[in-house]
């Protein structure tokens, strides 16, 4: 099985996300999250949307990640979207984007278009977050955008979950694709501009 090619226009997209936080705010955005009101849809209830482009289908990360960014930017609060290169072993790698958004309480918590549910972060950093998403690969931030508009906080306190019960929520993932090992290493690093991007389900 091989990874599914990324769209010829991913690098621009990845370019226009610098953007979405300057469109957020210069749009003067309402937000009833960072006016400390309650809001009918929760950022649970949009994370889990089954409307975002992308869930549940392989190849779908960027999009999925992209369009729940917008939409929890709007609702306020702090809001990270990451990209992040992968490798279990020279023919196992790949690329994939998911968001982070820490919620009232403090706590971080990460969403891909695999998941069913929001899973709580370990660590506050992209790095870290990329690192939790993959425990058993090296990891390398390719990309981060945010948005850090905090929303008032019950606890302003970071609750980052503990590494000793950092265990994952199981969840059920496509066995991630084989590639040229020399091809996708090259792309990881940086030292082949034509080397082409590939997506793919975390391990």
């Amino acid at each position: 099985m091989r990874f599914l090619p990324a769209p010829i226009w991913f690098r621009s997209q990845l370019m226009g996300l610098a953007a979405l936080m300057a469109v957020g705010y210069f749009g003067g955005i309402s937000s009833t999250l960072a006016n400390g009101q309650s809001d009918p849809l929760s950022i649970f209830d949009r994370a889990v949307a089954e409307d975002l482009p992308g869930k549940y289908v392989k190849g779908g990360c960027l999009p999925f990640a992209r369009e729940l960014y917008i939409r929890l930017n709007r609702a306020g609060g702090e809001v990270h979207l990451i990209t992040y290169a992968w490798r279990k072993s020279a023919d196992e790698a790949g690329i994939h984007a998911f968001v982070v958004y820490r919620d009232e309480d403090g706590r971080y918590w990460g969403m891909d278009n695999e998941r069913y549910r929001p899973l709580w972060m370990s660590g506050t950093t992209p790095q870290a977050w990329g690192q939790f998403f993959s425990p058993s690969t090296t990891v390398s931030i390719r990309s981060h955008v945010s948005s850090l508009r905090p929303p008032p906080a019950r606890n302003r306190v970071t609750l980052s979950r503990t590494v000793a019960v950092a265990s994952p929520v199981p969840v059920e993932r496509r066995a991630p694709a084989k590639v040229e090992g020399q091809e996708m290493i090259a792309a990881m690093s940086g030292q082949s501009q034509a080397a082409p991007l590939y997506f793919s389900s975390v391990p």
